[in-house]
């Protein structure tokens, strides 16, 4: 298994956008919903200034995204 990759927020933005993600809503704080168009996953993307997300949040978007981090390089 390979290392959790070091993103921001954009690129996991973009990576959504390509599994089929659409914004939903602004969330609390610096946080944005997407939610899958066809099967109604939720996925939270927290922005902080273009730092990038720590890993532990990273596992978790992962999880929501049901990617491996191999798979999640792939599509950058």
């Amino acid at each position: 298994m390979t290392r959790q990759p070091r993103v921001t927020a954009r690129q996991v933005e973009k990576v959504a956008r390509k599994l089929g993600f659409v914004f939903k809503r602004h969330g609390r704080g610096s946080h944005d919903v997407w939610q899958h168009f066809r099967d109604s996953r939720i996925l939270v993307i927290s922005y902080h200034s273009g730092s990038t997300i720590k890993p532990g949040t990273m596992k978790q978007i992962l999880k929501s995204l049901e990617l491996t981090p191999d798979k999640f390089q792939e599509l950058l």
